[in-house]
């Protein structure tokens, strides 16, 4: 999956803000202090995954206007391209998913798009911020290491396997 631009109806200091197109394999967010390079990246992450509680430091309320929220466009390894928009709500606030020409998917689709990323492994590998890089174990108790382990080498748990591999060590 890959972002291609997104749309910002209201969230943080930005108010119907459009950004991209991202071009290339790898986007890098960069700028001066306060430029709002962490409230893009909750941005995103909020759309593909939910808004946290109303008490959460982070929930970004719409200081510019704008209906809290938007959208994402997202194009799959298949080169189809989607809408993927949010705004806050019950629950995290409810997903609507659409293909490039307006028609409704299933919201299952977004773990599709997601290729399976759980919030862990979105955070900690796909989108992250230099604050969140140079933490001291960024990946400690998230089992994002396994997930991505286990993504590698087609494994189904690779806990679990060692925990096999451990546990049988003696016999052999």
């Amino acid at each position: 999956m890959k972002i291609e631009d997104l749309y910002i109806d209201g969230f943080g200091p930005f108010a119907s803000k459009q950004v991209g197109p991202l071009t290339g394999s790898i986007s890098v967010i960069h700028g001066v202090n306060e430029a709002g390079k962490s409230t893009l990246l909750a941005f995103i992450r909020m759309v593909l995954f939910g808004f946290p509680r109303q008490n959460s430091s982070t929930h970004y309320p719409p200081l510019a206007g704008g209906r809290h929220g938007g959208r994402l466009s997202l194009v799959d390894d298949a080169g189809h391209r989607y809408i993927v928009e949010r705004f806050r709500g019950v629950r995290g606030g409810p997903v609507s998913i659409m293909t490039g020409d307006g028609a409704p998917v299933d919201q299952g689709n977004l773990s599709r798009l997601l290729g399976g990323a759980s919030w862990d492994v979105f955070k900690n590998v796909f989108a992250f911020s230099l604050d969140e890089l140079q933490a001291e174990n960024p990946l400690k108790g998230t089992n994002v290491d396994s997930q991505i382990y286990s993504a590698g080498m087609g494994a189904a748990n690779l806990p679990q396997a060692l925990t096999a591999i451990r546990q049988n060590k003696d016999k052999i």
